[in-house]
This record gives C-alpha cells, structure tokens and sequence, in this order.
C-alpha cells in the first residue's frame, strides 16, 4: 500500500476555517460531491460496523475512540508491548456487552459509478486544501459544472 503525504495550497489558510469538513454529515457531503464531480449518476452511501463480534486486538486510534465514548472497554482490552490492545479473556454474558461497545466502530464506504481518481490526482490533488484544480477545469469530462466551481 502506498503512503499518501498530503500538501496544502497557497489558499489553505484562508479555506481551512471557512470550508473544511466541520462535522460527520459535511465530510460526507463532500464526499458525496466529488461522487458528482466524477460524472456519477449513482452513488451509494454505507456505514457498517466494522466488526461483527470483538476482535482479539484492537488499533490505539481504534481503542481510544471507543474509550471516549465508554470508559468500561478499558475493561475488556488491555494495551500491549507493541501498542495495539488485546482482548481479555470474556465469557458469553460479557461478549454482548463487549459487541454493543464495538459497534460504536464504523466503516463508511462510498460507492459510485464516476470516472475515478487516478494515483497521480489522489496524490496531487484530491486532499490539497485550496487547488484551484476546480477553477482550471470548471466542468468535469462529462459536462457537469464541478460543484466547487459554482
């Protein structure tokens, strides 16, 4: 897998506190509209648990989020010598208590039917905050008028 470094733009100071994705149902937002600006014309939108049933380790990122949100998972995972935090031991009693808290864990995936983004766009354009990609190129391949370009 291939490490994206991400860049900001001249502009990026000026965009950073006016546009930036200031909640979950704005970033996924603009998600969605670059789903458009792909030339789309089907989009859908899943959030799922990321795990079914509890894993044997979890990330610290992961651990952490769900820390936040229920003190007591602290209970059930204790962190290790590499960092990551293995399960403990758990009954089956415990296992529906454990899974509830898990659940907190989400994947989002966003599916379209859009042109795509090539390596070269992800890498030199796609999370750059203030390009003016979208002003060079107001409409996409297929015609659309790019939504940061109205």
């Amino acid at each position: 897998m291939k490490e994206l470094h991400f860049k900001a733009s001249a502009k990026t100071a000026h965009l950073f506190g006016r546009e930036n994705a200031s909640n979950a149902e704005a970033a996924v937002s603009e998600l969605v509209k670059n789903a458009y600006d792909a030339d789309a014309t089907l989009c859908f939108i899943c959030i799922l648990p990321t795990y079914d049933n509890p894993p044997s380790a979890l990330t610290q990122n992961e651990f952490s989020y769900l820390f936040n949100r229920n003190p007591s998972i602290a209970e059930y995972y204790h962190q290790n010598e590499k960092g990551s935090f293995d399960c403990c031991d758990i009954d089956a009693s415990t296992k529906t208590l454990v899974r509830s808290i898990i659940h907190e864990l989400r994947t989002l995936w966003i599916i379209d039917n859009g042109t795509g983004m090539s390596a070269d766009i992800i890498e030199n354009s796609w999370m750059i905050i203030g390009t003016n990609e979208k002003e060079q190129n107001i409409f996409s391949p297929g015609g659309r008028s790019r939504s940061g370009a109205k």
